[in-house]
């Protein structure tokens, strides 16, 4: 156990390059930075207490582990303030700047921000997380490459590398294995479901339901890619390559590409927000290159030394654990039954190492989703008071307005309270807003299903007096 890591057969085939992780870093924190800025005209509307989630609802609503900087702040201007020093941290983490501390400092604000208005979290918040949780102990820049760096017994400790690889494996392999319905796995119209909801399909998407044979075909790839492409990607690994025996690479190579293309079809043809993106950024980390980087020089007698021996315990014990708890949380979302040990659970959701990727398992939703906010005013008049389409417009909105149908008393409250709050601060006269109603309508886009049928639902009814 105290070989030096350099001579382990597996280690240069698991160890991900550090030209790799150079990318890695520059593109997640362009991708963070720029899904920060898209998003800051949302500040009052969705982080202050004028807003549809103040913190008076938006802390009761979260676990006493899922802590939250952006709790501090109430004000536009305070929020704003915050906000602006996590986009700065996310352009330092691209430039490669004062790292690890700003990637420490960048992950603690990501985690925060999710867990400020939980009403509008989605997939692409957890991965952003994990994968910035796993940027701390990796050797993104040249100086944290550097054999004297401080930080690099920590860092070069491999099983950080395969913890990571396993982590982008299992979101894949345990999301496959969610889809264990018949339109995934034998009927394969899961993609063809999927592109009939009018909320998440770009025109791109409705355009490609005209070729019903080519959705059967790609469901069938897009499941068994799912399921096999992370075993035949990780079962290359055991295989040593030359220069006369490349196939083992290739095959990794090939792997990566059919993901990048898969996530580049979703991005086409749906509104997923930075998840599709997020995805591509890990692949084209893993891509293997095909001439093994030059390893950086260590000290004399370096890999010898009880210290050197001795550095690696606590690296080791963490990374192992962190394995542990990506591989239990995923196994947990693949099968409800399975219990999760309390300690286990509870660094999961300190860390915020979410592992449920099933978004459409066991099978895509049935019905489209339209959703109508109504004012009762005080001359008797009834009408609708915000639009769906200006909540189709990014993917907070977005996910704020599939969440209503949650029924969730927090989140409907707030929605409903803060259109009390602008109309009773109109100045002009007006009919006084009495009640707000929030009624769901569904379509059922796919009426083959046995038990399926349009229907209407009252969701919310607030009074604003």
């Amino acid at each position: 156990m105290w070989e030096n890591p350099k001579s382990l057969g597996l280690l240069p085939r698991i160890e991900i390059p550090n030209r790799s992780l150079e990318i890695f870093r520059f593109l997640l924190g362009a991708l963070i930075a720029y899904d920060l800025i898209v998003h800051f005209s949302d500040l009052s509307l969705l982080y202050t207490d004028q807003g549809i989630f103040p913190r008076a609802l938006a802390i009761p609503s979260v676990t006493k582990l899922w802590w939250s900087i952006y709790f501090l702040a109430g004000s536009f201007l305070s929020v704003a303030i915050l906000y602006s020093i996590h986009l700065i941290l996310a352009l330092c983490f691209m430039a490669g700047v004062g790292l690890p501390w700003v990637t420490i400092a960048l992950w603690a604000f990501q985690f925060s921000l999710r867990n400020r208005n939980v009403s509008i979290m989605d997939g692409s918040d957890d991965l952003s997380i994990v994968l910035l949780f796993f940027a701390v102990f990796l050797p993104l820049t040249p100086k944290l490459q550097d054999a004297k760096s401080y930080f690099r017994k920590w860092i070069t400790q491999p099983m950080w590398h395969v913890a990571f690889i396993v982590q982008i494996l299992c979101l894949y392999s345990f999301s496959a294995l969610q889809k264990s319905d018949a339109s995934w796995n034998s009927v394969f119209n899961a993609i063809s479901l999927t592109l009939r909801l009018d909320i998440l399909v770009n025109p791109v998407g409705k355009w490609l339901l005209h070729f019903p044979i080519f959705l059967k075909v790609m469901t069938a790839s897009v499941y068994w890619l799912e399921l096999a492409g992370p075993m035949v990607y990780l079962a290359a690994l055991f295989f040593p390559h030359s220069s006369k025996n490349r196939w083992p690479i290739r095959v990794r190579q090939t792997v990566c590409v059919l993901f990048i293309l898969f996530h580049l079809g979703l991005s086409l043809t749906m509104r997923l927000g930075m998840f599709p993106y997020l995805c591509i950024i890990a692949w084209v980390t893993l891509f293997p290159r095909l001439e093994p980087e030059p390893e950086p020089e260590e000290e004399p007698g370096q890999e010898t030394s009880l210290a050197w021996r001795a550095s690696w315990i606590p690296s080791l014990i963490v990374s192992l654990g962190v394995f542990i708890t990506v591989v239990m949380m995923n196994v947990r979302a693949a099968v409800p039954s399975f219990k999760l040990p309390t300690a286990v659970q509870k660094i999961g959701q300190t860390l915020s190492l979410h592992q449920n990727w099933g978004m459409f398992a066991p099978y895509p939703a049935l019905d489209n989703y339209f959703v109508l906010p109504e004012g009762h005013f005080s001359d008797g008049t009834r009408r609708p008071i915000d639009s769906q389409t200006f909540w189709l417009q990014n993917r907070h909105r977005v996910k704020f307005w599939l969440n209503m149908d949650l029924k969730r008393r927090d989140f409907l409250t707030g929605y409903t309270r803060y259109w009390c709050r602008q109309y009773s601060s109109i100045k002009i006269p007006k009919p006084l807003l009495e009640r707000v109603t929030v009624t769901s309508f569904h379509h059922v886009a796919y009426k083959d299903r046995a038990g399926e049928r349009d229907y209407a639902d009252v969701l919310w009814n607030q009074s604003c007096k």
